[in-house]
């Protein structure tokens, strides 16, 4: 038994390429575990083991929300990876906490997120707004929260991060995001996806950057994971840049 438990939480970058310090302490812990609750990248958990020459297990929703990581804590050393950065999704915050209320022992290792790319876009990174994420609707549930939130950081100037939702273990494909948000639209009475960025798989060898109408993403093989950035209004430097990239 350890002297004091420790769980790592360790970023893997966009591109899932663990830094010096996220290696380090994989080669430390006792079980490794691949969230794949908030991010959902396919050959990601090959490609750390790969990297880390240990067995990497995957993590779900219903894992991740329990007290079963912490519980682990208790005599082994456990690390938890995230597809970018593991401060990024509130599920690693409240572990962060609870382990810190218990008195386990905790170490991070940050790497690159989804909102480090923001300036690659040619959008500034100084004017994103707060993000959402466009849920997956069923029979009976319907939010349309995101639109409002949009249409609010455009008010104010901001650019807006939408993210898509993640459910069942499967991405939501670019056809549902845009015909869920399009009803959101319907149900808000607010139209706010008009031309867009949309990054796909970031960091990766297959990435693209797009700057399109929101309608004809889903015709352009949009592979997930995605984000899209609705913009606000334009700098002068952000129009130059815009032109220039795209």
């Amino acid at each position: 038994m350890h002297s004091r438990a420790m769980l790592y939480l360790i970023g893997a970058g966009v591109s899932i390429d663990l830094t010096s310090r996220g290696l380090e302490y994989c080669k430390e812990a006792d079980e490794i575990y691949l969230d794949r609750y908030t991010v959902l990248v396919e050959g990601a958990k090959e490609k750390l083991e790969k990297q880390i020459g240990k067995e990497v297990k995957e993590a779900g929703r219903e894992f991740l929300e329990s007290k079963e990581p912490l519980e682990i804590a208790k005599d082994k050393d456990i690390a938890i990876i995230s597809i970018g950065d593991p401060f990024f999704a509130t599920t690693h915050i409240s572990l962060y906490v609870q382990a810190k209320e218990r008195g386990v022992g905790v170490k991070v290792a940050h790497n690159s997120s989804i909102v480090n790319i923001v300036g690659r876009t040619g959008l500034s990174p100084y004017k994103l707004g707060g993000t959402v994420t466009i849920a997956r609707w069923l029979e009976n549930y319907k939010p349309s929260s995101p639109i409002e939130r949009i249409g609010n950081n455009i008010k104010a100037g901001l650019h807006t991060l939408v993210l898509a939702d993640i459910s069942n273990g499967e991405n939501m494909g670019i056809e549902e995001f845009v015909r869920t948000a399009r009803a959101m639209e319907e149900k808000e009475g607010s139209k706010v996806f008009k031309r867009v960025i949309c990054v796909s798989r970031a960091g990766l060898d297959n990435e693209k950057i797009l700057y399109v109408e929101f309608d004809e993403l889903p015709s352009l093989a949009i592979e997930s994971p995605y984000s899209i950035l609705v913009p606000a209004e334009l700098s002068s430097y952000e129009k130059e840049n815009l032109e220039k990239l795209y």
